[in-house]
């Protein structure tokens, strides 16, 4: 299931792909097979642009992960104030903000930090300007367009899931 966070950062379930239903057996009635694996890690999607948005919330749902997407900062601090977030893979530049604002603000919060993957059209100019705090933080800077079957690599690495049952 994908759970999608407004601009006040209340999340809703959201059976989508590609801006459609997403079948499964639990929205067409049916109940989700009894499973012995532990809980699919909880990725947290934040990215200003709802096609690549969708576009992650499909990559990491047909991978088997639980995931929130959000639009902007705010939504993001919400989703992940509330929820415990495994993975955040977030979009170094964001409307009115930048991933990194959102890295600050995680690392001022202080407790337990999700795995970041940061998405960046330029990774040496990110590293550059905010290489300190990605290392504090152990954040991986990725590149877009990114390699779909290396972002999962990278994700199932960080989260130790082994994918899909």
């Amino acid at each position: 299931m994908v759970w999608v966070a407004d601009s006040t950062g209340v999340a809703r379930p959201m059976h989508t792909r590609g801006w459609g239903l997403l079948m499964d057996d639990e929205s067409q009635g049916g109940a989700a097979a009894p499973s012995s694996r532990a809980p699919a890690p909880l990725v947290l999607s934040v990215e200003d642009d709802p096609d690549t948005l969708d576009l992650l919330g499909q990559i990491f749902t047909d991978e088997g992960y639980r995931v929130h997407l959000c639009l902007d900062e705010g939504s993001a601090r919400q989703v992940l104030g509330n929820f415990d977030v495994n993975l955040l893979v977030v979009d170094a530049r964001l409307r009115g903000s930048d991933g990194t604002a959102l890295l600050q603000w995680l690392e001022n919060r202080g407790g337990r930090l999700p795995a970041v993957i940061m998405l960046t059209g330029m990774p040496d100019a990110v590293a550059a300007a905010h290489g300190p705090l990605l290392t504090r933080l152990g954040a991986l800077l990725e590149p877009k367009p990114f390699d779909v079957d290396h972002l999962l690599e990278v994700a199932n690495r960080l989260t130790g899931w082994p994918g899909p049952a």
